[in-house]
């Protein structure tokens, strides 16, 4: 793994005489395996890199990306990028690079560990007994770097480590992930009685009910809000929910950006070069503070909250955000429904419409009929069509335990990031349609 100094040595040959370039280099180093149906096939070690090169010239602006330190292929796609910067249209207020910066730079190191990591995923498949388990880990060293022609230098390593967990009875599954290789194995246990039901699962008519959504599936929930809502594109746009002042979801909800959290992931900062600042997006239901680059910020007359993407198309989506917990235990919100749906995570989620934050996808691994307060039996899988403004006007219960899970593409070099949040009870959700409709109940 390339130490700071090694990197800051690659931005001063590259960018010495230049006045137009910044460079953003991510690498990782990983042990990755793969098992399916209990068995290890593919043990292996990854090694990745790439550089985003950004011109900015005469009000114009050009990105190329390439997967090689090589300095002479970077050259040459400083060289691509003033190319297609000059057949590119004029931007007005363009921000320039920045000089310096308020973040700080972390280094450090760490040893990859294949023996921990094997004999992990070991454990994992013989605590999964007689449930065929799937899955990857990926342990990861991960460092980010920024420069660019006035001088700026910034870096970060990060120690990123997941493993996922697939159980599978039949046609019951269930699915958790960690991001700590020294997680409770017991936890395996919990995943097991959830797919223990001597009945496969039934299907259920369609309509309203009430819902519990467990935190992974509420994670999936506030990233496509990321997107969607919580950022100031959205806002400049007018797609987007979000009015400062505006009440908009339940009194209970409160949720924020937070890069220093705990157990978490920082990335201290931004794709322009700027501290992420903590940010209270949503406050007892009210709109508050909206994510802004220096770009879109501008033009909704804020100051930049560090959170570009250093491209003028992306949005300043926050990359660590925490919804506050909530005063019951899980067993505590199941025990309060009478009649309806507990749902473990969403799949392939896609935008309906995108200003009350109307969200499609199906339910998966694990979803469950809940009857006079207790979980009775599973389901199959449910396909959602709801506005999730609407969802979160109607919450009616919210976990004290809040649940880390990460925001990172584990097919790219992962970005560090994170959400944090609880579990919700909401007390109308509507599901129109099912995986197979030969039997309802």
């Amino acid at each position: 793994m390339l130490s700071k100094d090694d990197i800051f040595t690659i931005f001063d040959k590259i960018l010495q005489n230049t006045d137009d370039v910044q460079l953003t280099i991510g690498i990782e180093e990983a042990v990755f395996i793969r098992y399916s149906n209990s068995y290890i096939h593919q043990n292996s070690f990854l090694k990745n890199a790439v550089v985003n090169v950004k011109v900015m010239r005469n009000n114009r602006q050009a990105n190329v990306s390439v997967s090689s330190l090589e300095p002479k292929t970077i050259k040459n796609a400083i060289k691509e990028a003033r190319k297609i910067a000059k057949v590119s249209p004029s931007i007005d207020d363009l921000p320039e690079f920045l000089k310096e910066s308020t973040a700080k730079s972390v280094e450090g190191e760490r040893k990859l560990d294949f023996k921990k990591c094997f004999n992990l995923v070991k454990k994992v498949i013989k605590k999964s007994g007689k449930y065929p388990a799937y899955g990857i880990l990926r342990s990861s060293n991960v460092v980010w770097a920024l420069g660019n022609s006035y001088g700026l230098r910034l870096y970060q390593f990060t120690p990123m480590d997941y493993i996922s967990i697939i159980l599978m009875n039949g046609r019951q599954s269930t699915f958790n992930s960690f991001y700590n290789l020294d997680f409770d194995l017991e936890e395996i246990s919990k995943m097991r009685k959830k797919i223990m039901f001597k009945s496969e699962p039934d299907s259920i008519e369609p309509g309203e009910y009430e819902v519990i959504l467990e935190s992974p599936a509420v994670a999936d929930i506030l990233n496509h809000m990321s997107y969607i809502s919580f950022n100031a594109k959205s806002v400049f746009e007018k797609i987007s929910f979000f009015e400062e002042g505006k009440k908009v979801f339940d009194d209970r909800v409160t949720i924020y950006d937070d890069k220093d959290m705990p157990s978490g992931f920082p990335f201290y900062f931004d794709l322009d070069g700027q501290e992420r600042k903590r940010l209270t997006i949503i406050e007892k239901g009210i709109c508050k503070e909206i994510p802004c680059d220096r770009f879109y910020g501008k033009k909704l007359g804020k100051e930049s909250t560090g959170h570009s993407f250093g491209e003028i198309s992306s949005s300043p989506i926050p990359m660590h955000l925490v919804m506050e917990k909530g005063d019951k235990t899980l067993e505590e919100l199941i025990s309060s429904v009478d009649r309806g749906i507990y749902v473990s995570r969403f799949h392939y989620v896609n935008t309906v419409k995108p200003f009350d934050v109307t969200l499609t996808g199906m339910t998966r691994y694990g979803t469950f009929l809940i009857k006079n307060g207790k979980i009775r039996k599973p389901l199959k899988n449910l396909r959602f069509t709801q506005s999730m403004v609407e969802a979160f006007s109607n919450i009616e219960g919210i976990s004290s335990e809040v649940v880390l899970h990460s925001n990172s593409d584990f097919y790219s070099i992962p970005e560090p990031s994170h959400t944090f949040c609880p579990s919700l009870l909401i007390r109308k959700f509507r599901f129109n349609g099912i995986s197979d409709d030969s039997k309802t109940i």
